[in-house]
């Protein structure tokens, strides 16, 4: 695979999966489309890679702070995100598979946890992989960028 240490999560119509060696800026160019950081730096809450009973990792439920929970209603009713009816949290699921394990995912992490948007309302999303490496991506999910291609 590649040494990257950030997952970024593109969240439009479908999820598409990139893989970085460093969280985004407050300006990222994707496939041409704009997206500006909502947090001036700061990161965006925390996180919990969604294991199943054999350890596999399948999605990450983000635990968004209160002042961006503005932002769920761009992830309503996506194939590959559930969002909590109060908005406490979303879960972005990287394949079909749904079944997790909650006692293996609990990791309440918060490293590289950005959130950027663009002027259409797409969302893309940063997590830190040093927990669970870049080998979690896998079945299902579209690698479209690694670390080095420019643009990203």
């Amino acid at each position: 695979m590649t040494d990257a240490s950030v997952l970024l999560a593109v969240c439009g119509p479908r999820l598409a999966l990139r893989l970085g060696q460093r969280a985004p800026g407050p300006r990222l160019s994707v496939d041409g489309v704009d997206f500006v950081e909502v947090r001036d730096g700061d990161f965006a809450g925390f996180y919990d890679w969604l294991r199943t009973v054999d350890g596999r990792v399948i999605g990450v439920r983000w635990w968004l702070f209160e002042e961006l929970r503005r932002l769920c209603d761009r992830l309503q009713g996506r194939d590959y995100a559930l969002v909590d009816p109060a908005c406490r949290f979303v879960d972005l699921w990287f394949s079909t598979e749904r079944a997790f394990d909650p006692g293996q995912s609990n990791d309440q992490d918060f490293g590289n946890n950005r959130v950027l948007e663009s002027d259409n309302g797409d969302l893309l999303l940063s997590f830190n992989l040093d927990r669970v490496g870049s080998a979690i991506i896998g079945d299902g999910a579209a690698i479209l960028w690694t670390a080095g291609r420019k643009g990203v």
